[in-house]
């Protein structure tokens, strides 16, 4: 990850911190496709800010990330997070000493229509919600126990027709 400079991330600056995370959940019930281009969101302070508000959030979109595992993904909010914090941003003509305080990743799982995100705050702490096409926040653990149901139904169901047949098969024999 070391070819990407401060310069070469395209932030999108929101209006209103964290609107793009709001708007994305508002699409995910109308999605027909393979979904939305995966997105990372920071949530940025400013320790100089005269402003009432030093805090603003900021988005763009990312390809090419290992989604495979959690861990990929939190090093690489952690090396986003270290480039932007590492100097002064130049942010409209003006050099600012930005901090990241949280960093989300947003992927979009077609198969299950579903947005999974990774939120890493500064310092610490790793948050991972699944949210449905309905913008209800699922916890990986419901979804896990859910799944698990399932599976475990899918068992004994194969298990059932498996004695099922057995029986059939040795009746059409005797």
């Amino acid at each position: 990850m070391s070819f990407v400079t401060q310069g070469s991330i395209p932030e999108v600056v929101e209006k209103v911190s964290g609107s793009s995370l709001d708007d994305r959940t508002s699409i995910l019930d109308s999605i027909q496709d393979l979904g939305p281009p995966d997105m990372i969101h920071l949530k940025k302070h400013n320790s100089t800010s005269n402003t009432k508000h030093p805090d603003i959030g900021t988005y763009f979109y990312y390809t090419g990330a290992d989604v495979s595992s959690s861990a990929s993904i939190a090093a690489l909010l952690n090396s986003i997070s270290n480039i932007i914090g590492e100097s002064p941003q130049l942010w409209f003509g003006k050099n600012k000493p930005w901090k990241v305080r949280e960093a989300t990743y947003c992927t979009y799982n077609a198969f299950s229509k579903m947005d999974i995100r990774v939120t890493v705050n500064f310092p610490g702490g790793v948050e991972y919600i699944i949210i449905d096409c309905d913008g209800n926040q699922l916890i990986l653990c419901q979804l896990l126990k859910s799944e698990k149901l399932i599976h475990s139904y899918l068992l004994i169901k194969q298990d059932y027709s498996s004695t099922v047949l057995n029986h059939y098969s040795l009746m059409v024999l005797n």
